[in-house]
């Protein structure tokens, strides 16, 4: 998925957006590692520092956790 720079969506937006439909529709069930920001920016053609702000939106709703040393989990999916 290739976040839409023409949008007058923002790219972080966009970004927590999918991620959060993908939780939701159970696609990613809790328990699942999100990939690291690195492969996430590289995924999404975008810079890390926007990949951060989504994951910050989702973790500011509960759902997902990151643990330094051990990666950002789902752990809500409601």
């Amino acid at each position: 998925m290739e976040a839409s720079k023409n949008s007058s969506v923002p790219l972080h937006q966009q970004i927590s957006e999918y991620m959060k439909k993908n939780i939701m529709i159970g696609e990613w069930t809790i328990g699942t590692k999100i990939a690291p920001q690195r492969d996430l920016a590289k995924l999404f053609q975008v810079d890390r520092s926007t990949i951060v702000i989504a994951l910050e939106e989702l973790a500011a709703d509960g759902l997902i956790e990151s643990k330094v040393g051990s990666g950002t989990r789902v752990v809500n999916n409601t």
